[in-house]
């Protein structure tokens, strides 16, 4: 069993590099650029490298050392390098975040995040038909968006790779199938961030958005809790039924709840609406529609409804 973990950490390492090439290969020329010039020229801004380079940095350093932790700490490990992982990236994400763009018409530097905020408020089709940037002033709620964002990823990540490694090293299959969920939906999740980063969900500037840009946008905020929902679900596994199944089925919700309110604070106080006819009508005087309710309470039924069968399934090698 041994020779399997070395081979599963041999892939590991091999995988979690290659997946990162391109971001972690941004990340440096940019860094190279920063440390010769003071900053970047925006033609050679690299979209979204931040979060995405500082996520990968981070991933990649704790999965290299992740027999290190294995051998020298003996408790709460998935803890500590949890920890480890999302001070990493905030260390990394801060550091990034001091650099400078050289916007080419003022010939004047704004931060690297601002930029980074222009793109996120502004949606590439706006941006290529008014042929020059908007930019941003710093929006706490758009980093925070942000940071949210990366470190699920990260915890999702991390949590896979050492608990495939656990259960190699000793023999230990109880959690094979919680695990394998946790892969599903972190793929599924990183998948449609990086379609995010692309295509911005085909979003064209107007609050109101065509069928496909609705259905990508509400798959996303569902992946998203339910995401975290199975990370906790994973960690709690065959506990009691509060910790197994029921507080990751209502953080789930939390969790979506959170990225609408995100959403709704980055554009001052109005979401995209996903579609015409009652269901898309506000509630109330809330921003908030019948299919938002319905979208943030669906990450918790589809958490809930995959945790409950998890903690049913048997294992079977």
């Amino acid at each position: 069993m041994k020779s399997k973990y070395k081979i599963f950490y041999l892939v590991s390492v091999i995988l979690v590099i290659i997946i990162s090439i391109y971001p972690v290969y941004r990340g440096i020329t940019t860094l190279i650029s920063h440390f010769q010039n003071g900053y970047i020229k925006v033609e050679n801004y690299p979209k979204y490298i931040i979060p995405y380079a500082p996520i990968c940095f981070s991933i990649i350093i704790i999965t290299i050392f992740m027999p290190l932790f294995f051998k020298i700490i003996k408790k709460h490990t998935l803890l500590i390098i949890s920890i480890l992982g999302i001070l990493l990236f905030l260390a990394l994400e801060i550091g990034f975040e001091q650099i400078k763009v050289l916007e080419g018409y003022t010939q004047t530097t704004i931060p690297l995040e601002s930029w980074q905020l222009s793109l996120c408020v502004q949606t590439p089709q706006v941006l290529e038909t008014i042929k020059e940037p908007i930019y941003a002033q710093n929006n706490p709620a758009y980093k925070m968006h942000f940071y949210i964002i990366s470190i699920i990823i990260i915890l999702a990540v991390i949590q896979v790779i050492y608990g495939y490694s656990k259960m190699l090293k000793e023999s230990n299959f109880d959690k094979k199938v919680p695990l394998m969920a946790q892969l599903i939906s972190m793929v599924i999740f990183i998948g449609l961030c990086v379609l995010a980063c692309f295509t911005a969900f085909y979003r064209t500037g107007d609050i109101n958005v065509s069928s496909i840009s609705a259905i990508l946008m509400g798959t996303f905020f569902i992946a998203f809790g339910v995401t975290f929902g199975i990370y906790l679900g994973c960690i709690f596994y065959k506990k009691s039924r509060i910790l197994s199944v029921v507080f990751p089925t209502i953080i789930s919700i939390l969790t979506t709840t959170i990225m609408y309110i995100g959403e709704l604070i980055i554009m001052g106080g109005k979401l995209f609406k996903l579609g015409k006819g009652i269901l898309f009508k506000p509630l109330l005087n809330t921003p908030f529609a019948f299919i938002d309710i319905v979208i943030i309470l669906s990450s918790g039924v589809i958490t809930y409804l995959i945790i409950r069968k998890l903690n049913k399934v048997k294992v079977i090698l």
